[in-house]
């Protein structure tokens, strides 16, 4: 079954590498039309009603965001391009929204046909997740309009989405190519991804890497004992060890924050 699509790009010759490398990669992708400007955009995405959307964020006349706005019916599925820009990619990456990279490479093209597969699947057996997929990319559109850090991290399953406030995460915790994610309601979460991935991603000024196994978020911290191994004591009454080469820096990053004197 083919997927109907609109390229959002002003850039002519970013649109013919996307075309071809769809072409290439995606066989169930089918470009139905193409525009470079909000306006056009706007026009050919209400008559054509796609399923996706490819939507470059900086535009001539605007943002990709702005579009968005203006559209009543916000129903497609977007994926993002863009050149480099770290904030916003975080925020993407953080909320499980799709992107890809300018400029684009065949690597990227090639994971698009599982993001697809993952997005009929769910939606097809679950409205709550499709609504609620669609809500929080709203969301993380206004946060970043607002130039506001996102409050919340996306786990995607199987059966839908997992949606965690980052005050919740009393840590995270390696498991080989995964990471646990700890709660604070002592609710344990499996990521399919690994802990350096979310070492980039996490706001450096609250979470902090104190061994290679494990993140902590620090308003979790409640004390650091000194026994036969350094641990730190957190809010759920788990104790996590502190590396020998972490704990200096540790006791820095504390300081600073007036956690401990």
């Amino acid at each position: 079954m083919e997927l109907k699509c609109v390229i959002v790009d002003d850039e002519k010759i970013c649109r013919d590498q996307l075309r071809a490398g769809l072409a290439a990669h995606c066989p169930e992708v089918m470009i139905a039309a193409e525009a470079s400007t909000i306006g056009e955009a706007e026009t050919l995405i209400t008559a054509m009603r796609p399923d996706l959307v490819f939507l470059d964020i900086h535009l001539t006349d605007g943002s990709g965001f702005d579009l968005l706005d203006r559209m009543k019916d916000r129903s497609f599925q977007v994926i993002f391009t863009t050149a480099f820009d770290s904030y916003a990619i975080k925020a993407f990456e953080l909320n499980a929204l799709d992107y890809l990279l300018k400029p684009i490479q065949s690597e990227q093209l090639m994971l698009i046909n599982q993001k697809i597969a993952w997005f009929r699947e769910v939606f097809k057996h679950s409205p709550r997740a499709s609504g609620a997929y669609l809500e929080n990319r709203q969301k993380v559109i206004g946060q970043l309009q607002q130039g506001q850090s996102t409050e919340q991290l996306v786990i995607m399953h199987q059966k839908g989405m997992k949606l965690i406030r980052m005050e919740e995460i009393v840590y995270l915790e390696a498991s080989g190519s995964y990471t646990v994610i700890h709660k604070s309601n002592d609710e344990r979460i499996m990521a399919s991804r690994g802990l350096r991935s979310f070492e980039k991603l996490l706001d450096p000024r609250i979470f902090f890497r104190i061994h290679k196994s494990t993140i902590i978020n620090t308003h979790h911290f409640r004390d650091f004992l000194f026994d036969s191994s350094s641990c730190v004591l957190l809010s759920n009454g788990a104790k996590r060890e502190v590396s020998r080469r972490k704990k200096q820096a540790l006791l820095d990053f504390m300081k600073e924050r007036n956690v401990v004197t």
